[in-house]
C-alpha cells in the first residue's frame, strides 16, 4: 500500500521509505539502552521513540504519515540534539 501523505503532497503514489527506515533504527536502538541509562535522562522521551517503532513496525498500513512527517521534522532534531549531550566525547 503507498501512504497517503506522500500521494497528496507528491501528486502519486510513493512510500516513505527513508524516513520510515531511520524511525525504525532509532527506535530499535533506542530499545537496547540500558534502563539505568533511561532513568539518568527521563527528559528524553525514550519511550515515545520505542513507541514510534512499534507504532511503524506493527500497524504501518493504520500509521499516520502526517504524524510521523511532523515527528520526524518537529521533534527529531531536538531528540538528536539531547542524545548527543550524552556521548562520552561531549561530556566534561
Amino acid at each position: 500500500m503507498h501512504s497517503t501523505f506522500a500521494r497528496a503532497h507528491c501528486g502519486r503514489p510513493v512510500r516513505p521509505v527513508g524516513s520510515n527506515n531511520a524511525s525504525l533504527h532509532i527506535g530499535e536502538y533506542t530499545s537496547h539502552l540500558s534502563k539505568e541509562l533511561k532513568a539518568l535522562h527521563p527528559e528524553i522521551p525514550w519511550s515515545k521513540v520505542a513507541g514510534l517503532r512499534h507504532r511503524l513496525v506493527h500497524d504501518y498500513e493504520g500509521t499516520n504519515w502526517h504524524i510521523v512527517i511532523r515527528v520526524i521534522f518537529e521533534n527529531l532534531p531536538a531528540f538528536i540534539k539531547q542524545v548527543r549531550t550524552l556521548l562520552p566525547e561531549n561530556s566534561s
